[in-house]
Formats: C-alpha cells, sequence, structure tokens
C-alpha cells in the first residue's frame, strides 16, 4: 500500500489570491538572476528616480486600494510615470524629501542594459591571471586584514569599558557572531557583528541577530560606529551560544 503524504495546514490560509504563485521568480538562465541584480545595482536601475521608493508606494496603493489585485497595483505604478512624485534622499537625520520626476520601468530597463554592455565587456577582458589576483585577494589580504580589524575593534571597545574580549569561533560566525565583549564581573557577554560600511544587505541574514559593528578603512587607521551593548534575552539558542563562549572565555582568561 502506497504511503500517503501528510496534510500540512498552513499557519494562515490565503484569501483569494494565491501569493506563492503571484510570487514565482521569471524564467531566466541559469545563473543571471544574480547577475542582473548586481547589474542593477551598479545602474541604478531601480533607483527612485525610475521606480519610485516602491516600499513606500505599495502601502500607499493599498490605502487606497483595499481590495486591489496585483494587476491594479501595476496599473497604479504605471500610471505614475512622467508624474511628479515624493522620494527621500539621504540617510539618517540627513534625509529630505525631494520632488522628482518617475521615469518609469522602462528607463529602468535601459539603464540596466547599458550597464550590461559596460559590464560584458569588461568581463571578455579578464584573464587567467585577474582571476588568480583576485582568489589570492580574497583568500589572503582580505581575510587577513579582515580578522585584524575585528581584532582591533574588539580590543578597543573592551579597553574603553574595562571589559575582555575574544573573538568568536566558527560555530559563532556560523550564527552571525565575529565576536564578544565580556564584563568579567559575571560574566556577561556581549555578541558582536563587524562588518564593513559596504557590506549592506549584500548577504544572507544570520541565524542569529546580535549589534552590528560597522567600519571603513582608512589611510590614518580604522573608523567605526558602535551600537549599545545589548545582553540577548534569554532563549535556548543564546543559552547555547553563552555556554560554548564561557568554556572559551575561561581558557583564554584562567583568572576569570
Amino acid at each position: 500500500m502506497a504511503r500517503q503524504n501528510p496534510i500540512i495546514v498552513p499557519d494562515i490560509l490565503y484569501e483569494g489570491q494565491n501569493l506563492f504563485q503571484l510570487n514565482a521568480a521569471p524564467n531566466l538562465p541559469k545563473y543571471t538572476s544574480g547577475f542582473i541584480n548586481s547589474v542593477n545595482g551598479w545602474a541604478g536601475g531601480s533607483k527612485p528616480e525610475n521606480v519610485s521608493q516602491v516600499s513606500e508606494l505599495i502601502k500607499k496603493f493599498r490605502e487606497e486600494n483595499p481590495h486591489g489585485t496585483l494587476k491594479d497595483w501595476k496599473n497604479y505604478h504605471h500610471s505614475l510615470e512622467g508624474k511628479d512624485i515624493e522620494v527621500f534622499k539621504g540617510r539618517g537625520l540627513k534625509m529630505k524629501p525631494k520632488i522628482v520626476q518617475m521615469a518609469g520601468i522602462e528607463q529602468g530597463v535601459r539603464d540596466i542594459m547599458a550597464k550590461m554592455e559596460e559590464v560584458k565587456n569588461n568581463i571578455s577582458q579578464l584573464t587567467e591571471e585577474n582571476v588568480c589576483a583576485w582568489l589570492e585577494n580574497l583568500v589572503y589580504e582580505k581575510t587577513y586584514c579582515g580578522l585584524e580589524v575585528q581584532r582591533l575593534i574588539l580590543k578597543k571597545i573592551a579597553e574603553k569599558r574595562g571589559y575582555d574580549w575574544i573573538l568568536g569561533s566558527v560555530e559563532d560566525e556560523k550564527q552571525g557572531i565575529d565576536g564578544y565583549i565580556v564584563d568579567p564581573n559575571g560574566p556577561k557577554f556581549y555578541p558582536l557583528q563587524i562588518k564593513s560600511s559596504s557590506y549592506g544587505n549584500k548577504h544572507k541574514q544570520e541565524h542569529f541577530v546580535c549589534p552590528v559593528v560597522t567600519y571603513d578603512l582608512k589611510e590614518e587607521g580604522i573608523n567605526y560606529n558602535m551600537p549599545a551593548l545589548v545582553e540577548p534575552l534569554d532563549s535556548e539558542i543564546w543559552t547555547t551560544i553563552k555556554q560554548r563562549a564561557l568554556k572559551r572565555y575561561c581558557n583564554s582568561h584562567p583568572e576569570a
């Protein structure tokens, strides 16, 4: 008798539209989706001047069209092409509203295709020596400098507070933890990620969320932005991580 797969009932059932089907990615040649995404980032194909700040515009659409469909959203977006829209430029406290004319999807496509031709031309010039230099830089310089930056930043933060510090283990790195600031009175562990300011959102989100120290390498030294030290809330995963960190801390600081 053939085994029947169990019926899995999702936590939320769709009301009308099947979002899984609507969200299906376009059928593209292998490897090209990530390539187009990178070229878009270089070309600014999806910049607000072309397609608006869609994360905000979709909220406005939903407020004005509570029952609007995907087709309605596309029509709504197309209706704004060539019209003045408000976007926000800058970062943090320097962010200010600006009125721009939305060029539309077609302009975004033209921007991406122009940059793609430039990239394809540059790729055709790559040699085996170029690839070797890139891989050696990744394995040697970037690995060496990355670890040294982590050490220097952790040491500086700890010294300012009179605390200790330790680097993360291989298991920690899998959870997105590069190191810990350690208050020896306890001890208490404050996990940190340490990333270049250019890191952004280019990489997948790690399993465990902790404060991120961002840094810039300058000719004269290192600039870094320090978030507040936060001891994570008790959880099964944090208990496991902390026990592992405690063991390594005690091994490296016998007096603790």
